[in-house]
Parts: C-alpha cells; structure tokens; sequence
C-alpha cells in the first residue's frame, strides 16, 4: 500500500476519534478538546517516530500511538515530553 495512503488513514481515524489534526505530509499536529496534544513526526524509512508529548496530553498518548502503529506497526518511539 502506498505510503501517502498510509499518512492520511492515520489522520482520518484520528479525526473520527474527536482530535483536531493538522497534517503536514510527515508531521501531526494534534489536538483534543481545544487543548494542544502532542506533534509527532514519522519516519517511516527508518521505522521511527518522534513524539513531542505536553504535559496534560498524557492521556491520550497511548490513543494516538496507537492509530499510528494500526499503518506502522514496527514503529519505535521517541519520546519528549514538555511543559
């Protein structure tokens, strides 16, 4: 399947599931409930995401990870966490 296939499925669902996504081509910007979530950058060459996690997105980590590795299942994952 192709991989820009793959990149816009990720935000649809996430969409379906209630966050806000702005998508640009490798990089989400994610939001819930009018509060900013997390920006993830994929790296599917090298089978890498980086997660730039804020604090009170916390909560829905495990959601968006998860929607993720559903297209890229062998993912690994970068973890930054700020405030």
């Amino acid at each position: 399947m192709k991989e820009a296939n793959k990149l816009s499925r990720i935000a649809l669902e996430l969409e379906k599931r209630g966050y806000k996504v702005r998508r640009h081509y490798y990089e989400y910007y994610v939001r819930y409930g009018g509060r900013f979530v997390c920006v993830i950058s994929l790296f599917p060459a090298w089978n890498y995401m980086f997660v730039l996690l804020r604090s009170e997105g916390k909560g829905y980590l495990s959601e968006v990870v998860g929607v993720i590795r559903k297209e890229f299942p062998n993912m690994r994952i970068s973890l930054k966490e700020v405030s």
